[in-house]
């Protein structure tokens, strides 16, 4: 059994260069709610697969920087816009001694591989994040149906 965090980056501020774009103040806030229930409820080894562009880490590093956090992060330019399947293929691709990990990227590809791993249609706000339980044993296993919704963390709630 294997558990996904997918990750859609807090609210962003505009720029000439999309890859750009930084969170807002209502981004850091949104970062920071939802951040401290990821911390809350993932064991300490969570490893996030994150998309390079400023708007994803700066959401990771509102993460990051509560005291709590523990887990590790890999950055990656290739989740920058990625479709459900680049996203598949990335979260296929990790490490089976990890358990629990978290994508965090762009919509519409956190919000496609949601409903592609769970049958489930949720179109992910910024900042919020979903949990989904995956039955399988290996990552390489992830396959359509094969994850459970458990439940959507919202900034707000």
């Amino acid at each position: 059994m294997k558990t996904l965090w997918i990750a859609r980056h807090a609210e962003a501020a505009s720029h000439p260069r999309d890859s750009m774009r930084p969170i807002t103040q209502l981004g850091k806030q949104q970062a920071i709610a939802t951040g401290r229930k990821l911390c809350d409820l993932s064991p300490p080894d969570l490893h996030v697969l994150c998309s390079s562009a400023t708007r994803t880490v700066q959401t990771l590093a509102q993460w990051t920087t509560l005291s709590e956090w523990q887990g590790s992060t890999a950055h990656h330019d290739g989740l920058y816009l990625a479709n459900w399947q680049t996203l598949l293929q990335k979260v296929c691709n990790t490490d089976d001694h990890i358990t629990h990990a978290c994508i965090l990227a762009h919509n519409p590809g956190t919000s496609d591989l949601i409903h592609y791993l769970s049958r489930q249609y949720h179109a992910l706000e910024p900042g919020e994040i979903a949990e989904t339980a995956l039955t399988v044993k290996s990552w390489s296993e992830v396959s359509e149906g094969f994850g459970e919704l458990i439940r959507i963390f919202k900034p707000e709630s």
